[in-house]
C-alpha cells in the first residue's frame, strides 16, 4: 500500500512537471511569432481560441486540410513542420494577416502594386465569437503583377488574426482560398526554389549550400541536408540566421574609437574607384566618396 501511495506522489510530481513545461513551451512559440495578434495572448495563457474553426479532412489537425497542405507543398500528417510549437495553419494565418495589414488601399497603391480593394456597405457584419463588427462589403486581395485576385472579406481578415482561414459572421461564412492568397501575397511554397540560392562551386555532397569542409568546420553532418529537420537546408538556414544577425548589429565609423562590440561599418564608394579600394583596404576608412 505504501508502495503504491509513493507512485501514484510520483506521478502527480510528473503530471504537474509536465503541464508547467507545456505552458512554457508555449509561452516561448508566442514570442518567435511576435506581438498584436490575439492568438499569441490565447497561447500565452494557454487557452484556446475559439476563432480557431476546425477544419474538415485535416488529417493532422494543424487547421490546414489536406487538399491544402498539397497544394501548397506541406506535409498532410506534420502538424508542425518547422517545429516551433505552433500548428501549421495558425503560423501561416497569422503571417498572412500580418502582411495583409501592410498592404496599401488601392487608392493609395503605386501602380502594379498588390494591394487590398474593399467596397464600404451601409451594414455592419459581427463576428460570432467575440462580437466585434466590421463593414459587411466585400474586400479582396489584388495582385496586379501576377493576375491574381482572391476574396477576403473584412470578417476573414478578422479570422485570421486569430489564426484562422475560416470565418463566421452573421453575414458571410466560408473559408479563404489558401493556396491562392499564397501566390497573392507572393509567399514562397516549401520545396519552391529561390533563384537567389545559388549552389556551391566546391564539394557539397548531400546539396544543402555548404560546401563539405564548411560542414566540417561547423561540426556539420557532411551526408545530411536538414540536421534540425525543419524541412530548411542547413546552407539555407545558416544563411538567413547570419542576414539576421548582421542587420541587428550597431552601426559605427570605420576604426572609430572606443567601440568594444562587434559592429558593422559601410564603405561608400564610386563605381570607378572600386578596384582602387579594394587594392587598398587601409584607405577605405578614410577614402570614402
Amino acid at each position: 500500500m505504501r508502495r503504491l501511495r509513493r507512485a501514484q506522489q510520483r506521478d502527480a510530481r510528473e503530471s504537474k512537471k509536465f503541464r508547467r513545461g507545456v505552458v512554457t513551451a508555449g509561452t516561448a512559440a508566442v514570442i518567435t511569432l511576435g506581438a498584436g495578434f490575439a492568438l499569441n495572448r490565447s497561447i500565452a495563457a494557454n487557452v484556446p481560441d475559439k476563432h480557431q474553426l476546425p477544419v474538415k479532412q485535416d488529417a493532422d489537425a494543424d487547421f490546414l486540410a489536406d487538399r491544402e497542405e498539397f497544394a501548397i507543398g506541406y506535409k498532410p500528417f506534420v502538424a508542425d513542420q518547422n517545429r516551433n510549437g505552433t500548428l501549421d495553419g495558425l503560423e501561416l494565418s497569422i503571417r498572412c494577416a500580418a502582411i495583409i495589414a501592410q498592404l496599401p488601399w488601392e487608392d493609395d497603391a503605386a501602380p502594379g502594386a498588390t494591394c487590398k480593394w474593399h467596397a464600404p456597405q451601409f451594414g455592419l457584419e459581427t463576428c460570432e465569437i467575440c462580437g466585434q463588427t466590421v463593414n459587411m462589403g466585400p474586400a479582396t486581395i489584388v495582385n496586379p503583377h501576377l493576375g491574381v485576385e482572391v476574396k477576403c472579406p473584412l470578417i476573414a481578415m478578422h479570422y485570421m488574426e486569430h489564426g484562422s482561414f475560416n470565418y463566421a459572421g452573421d453575414i458571410q461564412r466560408g473559408r479563404i482560398d489558401v493556396p491562392a492568397l499564397m501566390r497573392a501575397l507572393e509567399l514562397r511554397f516549401p520545396g519552391e526554389p529561390d533563384e537567389h540560392q545559388l549552389p556551391v562551386s566546391a564539394n557539397d555532397l548531400d546539396g544543402d549550400l555548404l560546401t563539405d569542409n564548411e560542414e566540417l568546420a561547423a561540426a556539420h553532418n557532411l551526408y545530411d541536408a536538414d540536421q534540425d529537420k525543419d524541412l530548411t537546408p542547413d546552407g539555407i538556414e545558416l544563411a538567413t540566421q547570419c542576414a539576421q544577425v548582421i542587420e541587428a548589429l550597431p552601426v559605427h565609423e570605420p576604426n572609430e574609437p572606443g567601440v568594444g562590440e562587434l559592429y558593422k561599418a559601410s564603405f561608400m564608394q564610386r563605381a570607378s574607384n572600386c578596384a582602387k579600394y579594394a587594392a587598398s583596404p587601409s584607405t577605405w576608412a578614410t577614402g570614402r566618396s
